[in-house]
């Protein structure tokens, strides 16, 4: 991941609003932060971090942003009901 100036300061940003427990292991220098970014993006429900990290990976890439996404779970072909008598 290439990361600019401004999201430098996008990751600076991140990190205040992050619970305070988990700021010391977040580092911009971390070969996995982009990972890192994205568990945070699902597991937070603080609408302005998530709207941080979108931005952060919206610089960072379509890969990276496309990772926000929720996983698509494929739909059942048929309905499995109660058996019929």
């Amino acid at each position: 991941m290439n990361i600019d100036r401004p999201m430098v300061s996008l990751f600076f940003e991140i990190k205040r609003n992050m619970p305070f427990d988990e700021r010391n292991d977040m580092k911009i220098s971390a070969p996995d932060v982009g990972e890192r970014l994205v568990s945070i993006y699902r597991g937070s429900n603080n609408q302005a971090l998530r709207e941080l990290i979108e931005n952060f990976m919206s610089r960072a890439g379509s890969d990276w942003r496309n990772q926000l996404e929720p996983k698509k779970r494929p739909k059942l072909m048929f309905y499995r009901g109660a058996a019929a008598d």
